[in-house]
């Protein structure tokens, strides 16, 4: 009898220090859970706000209300959450883990598609500008393996002219908890003529719009044979995200 006594004072101890560790939520601060899903559409709202045209950045404050209306919670209490969480790095960190995870299940649904998209012989229209990318024009990278890269190949055909401009572009959302470096996003363009490759390349560290061009040098003697696009992420503390919208990417013909 004295044995289980002493079992059941131990046990109760050890779920008071279990209990103490835990960090308490205060009233108005949203669940990890709600948080998780007010972010995802938070950060998507900011991507799309983003790729809106000067004489229409009115409309962004319009579609942030929405993501509020949503998910039922008001500016303040966001904001009011966002604070908290901020002051507790590991409890942020958990919801960046959720919102990582429902990312790549949905990546992981689309990746067949995508998949032979990409390996699919695409024929390009010939016409004086013509937009080349057939990949998703909103991207989210982080350091999973299943989202650090982005890469989009083209096989050359007769539409490309030597002279021609290749024009990249995209619009670039960082995100990172509070206190920790910003990531990084290293595109690359690149012409490849047999053993040699013609490129240009550029290191997008900072929110804003971004852009690529590369110029074709194409006669008798140097055969184009393909392209490529890739863009890497790089992030040292593996806690940030990156959001690339209006992805694309159109050639010029030289006039």
């Amino acid at each position: 009898m004295i044995r289980n006594n002493r079992f059941v004072l131990v046990l109760a101890l050890c779920m008071c220090l279990l209990c103490s560790c835990k960090v308490k939520r205060p009233d108005g601060v949203l669940s990890s859970r709600a948080m998780e899903k007010v972010m995802y559409d938070y950060h998507l709202a900011q991507a799309i706000s983003d790729q809106l045209p000067a004489d229409e950045k009115y409309k962004s404050q319009a579609i942030m209300d929405w993501v509020y209306e949503k998910h039922g919670v008001n500016r303040d209490d966001f904001e009011l959450s966002l604070k908290w969480y901020t002051r507790y790095p590991k409890e942020f960190a958990k919801i960046y883990k959720k919102l990582y995870a429902r990312i790549e299940d949905e990546l992981k649904r689309s990746s067949m598609e995508l998949l032979r998209i990409e390996h699919r012989v695409f024929g390009i229209m010939p016409g004086d500008s013509v937009s080349l990318w057939y990949l998703d024009s909103l991207a989210i990278m982080n350091s999973s393996a299943y989202m650090n890269r982005i890469t989009l190949d083209l096989d050359c055909d007769s539409t490309f002219h030597n002279g021609d401009t290749l024009a990249w572009t995209s619009c670039l959302t960082l995100v990172s908890p509070a206190d920790s470096i910003e990531p990084k996003v290293y595109v690359a363009l690149a012409a490849s003529y047999g053993d040699s490759v013609v490129a240009v390349d550029r290191l997008l560290s900072g929110r804003g719009s971004y852009d690529l061009d590369l110029r074709l040098v194409m006669d008798d003697s140097l055969k184009m044979s393909s392209l490529r696009f890739q863009a890497s992420y790089i992030d040292d503390s593996r806690e940030g995200m990156a959001i690339l919208s209006g992805l694309d990417m159109v050639r010029y013909h030289r006039k």
